[in-house]
């Protein structure tokens, strides 16, 4: 974010100057992915019908993506974006005390108020309900942590490197201009806390970028030294402080009596205070909270880690040694280890802030709480968190192995649920498979292995083969990204019940989970019906009358999982679609993480991997590395309530290619509808299901031809 009405000041001095992207030919740009999402998120909702609908990745936003990443390429411009990673304590002094119980609580009390007015506003009144949801939160992309994975696995199909800062992004691109690594650099004004960064680029279109340099700022704010300007931008509110302004700069008032600017009555401050922590450790009966607030947000900029070249986690150059009470401003730290893993793309920021914070919080479904069976599926998700948390924190200090850990739900947020990290054995004990004879695996790719690939190599192994994959040779460690993988995911499919872990053979669930083929999403929709959740039955209301009826709600549970990136969707939004679709998203999630926990449990224990360009492209690789979003299951819904194909492209999307578009998405859902049901009749056939699920899924099948 920004520093507070700077922008609104340099606009009213017009210090923002047009610089044509042609004189950046040949460049490195450096991109603050929050910044970033943030402008193009404004941009798309300027197209009000499309800004949202609680996909993870809004259409509109996608389509702006794509084009600038055109608009780079063409000007021979390198972007190389940089996420946001863990969450400092200095911008949130209760992260590391107690869940935000009222944020959480707003949250779903807005979604619910946004899903009514915009069911009960008319086709014509629907733009002026939108804005609701955006309020709500249901267009999350404010922030890259609700779309980071989404955005990764966009980036990553057009070949564009990205990675996680350690804490800030900008701070992380300071660094990487300051070394040269980078040669311009678009972000936030926090970029201009830097004193090696002296211009910065706020926003582009398809010829200019509108840039700001520092020099002309600080001489509008009275001749500021960068030091001066530091505490200025504290003051006023930052990324550093939570965009928290403190009290004397909280309601300004200038010499005429006129409100104005907190950046600017900061600034003015400096005539009547010999520094801004003289004003702020001054001010009114709680001047001890305020000054102590202040210095935590100042030591967090001066010793803000970033990673370096050599792959240690610390401050900039030439900031001096970080205190021992970093832990203070901060949090706690992880090792350097696992913080290289999550600039790489190993493991998300999302789950190690679940270890640095105590909490994982669960919020309200896209529906804004509608159903019971998304309250189902989310108490069933402890035991997964439990999971990750003990095959990471054993490989980290004895500290993190008997640290309390809960879990906070949105409808019960005044009560902490534990988490058990602590499994004797460790669940890293009995994950024996460490093979690097893969058979015909291992001369392909790593983008060759999936679960599909995995399972396709346990099935068709000799016994001597599985035989001797049960006896781990501890002087073997994997080092290619295959070997790595491959285990990875033959450790995750031992954890879930897949694999026989004293015959390394499939389990009867193994067998139902290879007969889904080659379908990326089969392991998330298994773990559906393994708990029940995948049936065709309708929702059970929770917080409104009723959904409106389905011909099949199994179908619509199963499109929850497609994940359709094609054109750009105007049609409305069905709330029984966003719930089946958060449903989808939640599971997904869940096991990714179980992956990425599974992953840095065998890369602390069983590999060899060095720091180089092969991370990066391991994490590239993983799978599960995109959410579902909740277009294609809006589309299957219209189409089942008896809409014809024509009718719904012409409501749904623009231009000629509009059917095609829709023909393209029913295609999809019927390949991993066929996948789901091959499954389900090897489920029956083995016992697993009961004959009243299988006739549900017949019954489906039956709709599926009939209707679609």
């Amino acid at each position: 974010m920004p520093i507070k009405s700077l922008d609104a000041f340099a606009t009213e001095r017009r210090l923002f100057k047009p610089q044509a992207l042609s004189g950046l030919n040949g460049s490195i740009l450096g991109i603050d992915a929050d910044h970033y999402l943030s402008v193009i998120s404004a941009l798309a909702a300027t197209y009000p019908q499309v800004v949202t609908g609680g996909s993870s990745l809004p259409p509109k936003v996608r389509d702006v993506l794509l084009r600038d990443l055109t608009t780079l390429k063409s000007h021979k411009i390198t972007p190389y974006f940089v996420f946001r990673g863990l969450p400092a304590a200095s911008a949130n002094p209760h992260l590391f005390k107690q869940y935000d119980l009222q944020h959480a609580e707003m949250r779903s009390q807005r979604r619910q108020a946004a899903w009514n007015q915009y069911e009960a506003a008319s086709t014509e009144a629907e733009h002026a309900t939108l804005a609701a949801f955006h309020d709500s939160g249901l267009n999350p992309v404010t922030t890259s942590a609700a779309v980071f994975r989404n955005i990764t696995g966009l980036l990553a199909e057009n070949n564009v490197e990205y990675s996680v800062a350690p804490y800030y992004a900008w701070a992380q691109l300071a660094y990487l201009v300051s070394t040269e690594r980078i040669d311009a650099v678009l972000g936030p004004s926090e970029l201009l806390l830097a004193p090696h960064v002296d211009k910065i680029l706020v926003t582009m279109d398809d010829k200019n970028a509108s840039v700001l340099h520092k020099k002309a700022l600080l001489q509008e704010l009275g001749g500021l030294t960068n030091e001066l300007f530091v505490e200025v931008a504290l003051a006023a509110g930052c990324d550093l402080t939570g965009n928290y302004t403190f009290p004397p700069f909280e309601h300004p008032i200038n010499v005429m009596g006129q409100p104005t600017t907190p950046i600017r009555t900061a600034a003015d401050s400096l005539a009547q205070y010999p520094s801004i922590y003289t004003a702020v450790a001054t001010y009114g009966a709680d001047q001890g909270v305020f000054a102590a607030r202040f210095r935590r947000a100042f030591a967090a900029f001066k010793f803000c880690p970033v990673l370096h070249a050599d792959g240690h986690v610390g401050p900039l150059p030439n900031t001096g040694d970080v205190p021992n009470d970093s832990h203070d401003f901060l949090g706690q730290r992880l090792p350097d280890e696992l913080i290289y893993y999550q600039n790489a793309g190993l493991i998300g920021p999302d789950l190690l802030t679940v270890i640095v914070s105590g909490f994982a919080a669960e919020e309200a479904g896209l529906d804004g709480d509608a159903d019971i069976e998304y309250r189902t599926l989310v108490k069933k998700l402890p035991d997964t968190y439990s999971k990750c948390l003990n095959l990471i924190t054993q490989s980290l200090h004895r500290y993190y192995h008997y640290k309390k850990y809960n879990i906070v739900y949105f409808w019960q947020p005044e009560t902490e649920h534990s988490l058990n990290s602590q499994f004797q054995p460790a669940l890293y004990v009995g994950l024996n498979w460490k093979t690097d004879k893969l058979d015909g695996l291992s001369s392909k790719p790593v983008s060759a292995v999936n679960v599909s690939s995995v399972l396709d190599l346990i099935s068709n192994s000799s016994a001597d083969w599985k035989k001797a994959s049960l006896t781990t040779d501890h002087k073997v460690l994997l080092s290619t990204n295959t070997q790595i993988l491959a285990n990875t995911i033959l450790r995750l499919l031992q954890l879930e019940g897949y694999i026989d872990p004293k015959t390394h053979s499939l389990t009867k669930w193994g067998e139902v989970l290879q007969a889904f083929g080659n379908e990326p999403m089969a392991l998330p929709i298994l773990s559906l019906l393994r708990n029940k959740l995948l049936d065709n039955k309708p929702l059970t209301p929770q917080s409104v009358t009723a959904f409106a009826p389905s011909a099949s709600p199994l179908l619509l549970k199963v499109a929850g999982f497609v994940n359709s990136t094609s054109g750009t969707y105007r049609g409305r939004f069905s709330r029984l679609a966003l719930a089946m679709s958060g449903i989808a998203a939640t599971q997904t999630r869940a096991t990714r993480w179980l992956l990425e926990a599974t992953l840095f449990s065998l890369l602390s224990y069983a590999a060899d991997k060095g720091r180089d360009a092969s991370v990066y492209e391991l994490g590239r690789a993983l799978p599960f590395n995109t959410l579902p979003s909740s277009i294609t299951v809006n589309v299957i819904d219209q189409l089942l309530r008896g809409a014809a194909l024509e009718d719904v492209a012409k409501v749904c999307y623009h231009g000629d290619s509009a059917a095609k578009i829709v023909s393209e998405q029913l295609a999809q859902f019927k390949a991993v509808w066929q996948a789901l049901f091959a499954a389900a009749e090897k489920a029956h056939m083995l016992d697993l299901i009961s004959a009243d699920v299988y006739k549900q899924f017949v019954e489906a099948n039956d709709v599926c031809k009939n209707k679609l």
